[in-house]
């Protein structure tokens, strides 16, 4: 009876282990994204951005996101929590993809971190925040077919936050524009 115990407590540990939340499935090429770096442009500029990052999608070209971005059939959990915005750039986390050519890297930021907020900002303004669920693009072209690490530039969207002036600004202005990689 101790044998099958130990085994199930075996079986257990390793199904737990292989459930990650690093992408769709074993086998894929592992991709690590970071964030480059940016600069300030004016004495107006962000001087704090948090984002609250819970999912991530890979898009090769032609392909279109879910119009319920939450539902979309590319999606992959990338339970990062908050991430503090570097001018000097930073790791973001490992993502698995399954092998291909992509065009457009989407995040989508929510409240779920646990403080609230999807978004929060400080610039050259006041400090805000958004608790609303915000999509971010990243344009660029990547063939994805082994291990890799991928740069996001993230100066378009410091760019625009550098202008908001209302907390419903933040969604409008990140969902205008696109980072690249």
């Amino acid at each position: 009876m101790k044998a099958v115990f130990y085994i199930l407590i075996l079986i257990g540990m390793f199904l737990t282990a292989c459930n990650n939340s690093e992408g769709t499935s074993t086998g894929n090429p592992l991709v690590n994204i970071r964030s480059g770096t940016y600069s300030a442009l004016s004495a107006m500029t962000v001087s704090e951005a948090r984002f609250c990052f819970r999912r991530v999608r890979f898009k090769q070209a032609g392909e279109l996101t879910n119009s319920d971005p939450t539902v979309d059939e590319d999606n992959i959990d990338f339970f990062i929590g908050e991430k503090i915005l570097s001018t000097v750039g930073d790791n973001f986390g490992n993502v698995r993809v399954p092998p291909g050519n992509y065009v457009r890297i989407e995040f989508d930021l929510d409240n779920s971190c646990g403080n609230g907020y999807s978004v929060y900002l400080i610039n050259g303004i006041s400090s805000f925040t958004s608790n609303q669920h915000i999509s971010i693009k990243f344009t660029g072209n990547i063939t994805i077919n082994s291990d890799l690490s991928l740069e996001l530039a993230l100066q378009n969207l410091i760019n625009e936050l550098n202008t908001v002036t209302t907390n419903s600004e933040i969604k409008t202005k990140l969902e205008s524009i696109s980072g690249s990689f």
